[in-house]
This record gives C-alpha cells, sequence and structure tokens, in this order.
C-alpha cells in the first residue's frame, strides 16, 4: 500500500513538475492556476501574425504597383495610351493605399523606400520587356539606367543575378522589420 502511494505520489510529482522544465521555467507562480473569471487572456501569436500579414501586404502592394507601372509604361510605348495611362494610376493609388491598410509607424518609412527601390531594380524590367514582347534580357536605350547598363558591355543575362539579389533583399526588408 505505501509503494502504491508513493508511486502515485512520485508520478503527481513528475505531471507537475514535467511542463515547468520543458518550458525553462524556474519557477511556477500557483496564483496564475486559479481562475480569474475577470482576467482578459490576449493570444500571444497575435501580433506575430498581424506583423507577417503586414509584411506580406507591403511586398505584396509594392510587386504590383512595380508591375502595373511596368505595364503601364510599356502600353504607353506601344501607343495604347488610354490603357497605359489606368495601369499606372493603379500602380499609384496601390502606393497610396497601402499605408492606410499596413499603418506604418514613423521609423518604418525608410526601410519602406528601400524595399520598394530594391523591388523595383530587380522586377520592372522584366516585366517591360514581357508586356512589349522583347526578350527578357533586353536592354534599351532611352533612360539613364539602360545607359549604364550598356556601358557595361556584359552578356544578356549578366544583370540576372544583381536583379535577383535585389529582389530578394526587397522582399527581406519587410520580413525582417514587421518579423522580429
Amino acid at each position: 500500500m505505501l509503494v502504491k502511494k508513493l508511486r502515485n505520489w512520485t508520478m503527481g510529482m513528475l505531471l507537475a513538475v514535467c511542463p515547468i522544465v520543458v518550458n525553462g521555467q524556474d519557477s511556477y507562480d500557483y496564483k496564475d492556476a486559479i481562475y480569474n473569471p475577470y482576467k482578459v487572456e490576449s493570444p500571444t501569436n497575435l501580433k506575430s501574425n498581424f506583423d507577417r500579414s503586414r509584411a506580406i501586404t507591403t511586398i505584396g502592394f509594392y510587386t504590383a504597383s512595380v508591375a502595373l507601372n511596368a505595364m503601364g509604361d510599356a502600353y504607353n510605348d506601344e501607343g495604347n495610351k488610354a490603357l497605359g495611362h489606368s495601369l499606372n494610376a493603379l500602380s499609384i493609388a496601390s502606393l497610396l493605399v497601402e499605408p492606410i491598410i499596413t499603418e506604418p509607424e514613423r521609423e518604418e518609412w525608410l526601410s519602406r523606400i528601400a524595399s520598394y527601390t530594391f523591388i523595383r531594380y530587380g522586377t520592372f524590367d522584366y516585366i517591360y520587356n514581357a508586356t512589349r514582347g522583347l526578350p527578357l534580357t533586353y536592354i534599351g536605350n532611352s533612360s539613364i539606367s539602360d545607359k549604364i547598363m550598356r556601358k557595361f558591355k556584359a552578356p544578356d543575362n549578366f544583370f540576372v543575378i544583381p536583379k535577383t539579389l535585389s529582389l530578394s533583399v526587397g522582399f527581406a526588408i519587410p520580413l525582417n522589420h514587421f518579423i522580429k
């Protein structure tokens, strides 16, 4: 009988102590274990889920804005001004709506500008060239960035790696900022 009580007591202690050890707590406050109907429990991961959705929303709006702007410029250059201007207007509208939805803080603005710039450098030319029906690695003659790229006299696919890295950095900035 004594052995049975000792075994039950040992099992009870193990069940009481194991969650404390697993969670890395040195002590357990039994006052928290008492039910309090007036205590409001907040989910611990709600903030991280909200921050993750803010980061993904930011990336989505910036990528959509760049894509719409590239397509708008391509249609304007082809002579389809009505569609081109409409797409450019949607691009600007997406940039105006994004801060209303994600509610950025003051210290986030510089990282948001950097993220948009990296995403734009990584995607604009490819979307523009695909819309115009040009080879994806085509480098034009008119813009300043095209003239700088032409001075390198690099092979056609030389700029794929820097543009991919730029796109990766543009995606990583909001993810790193919001998910801490």
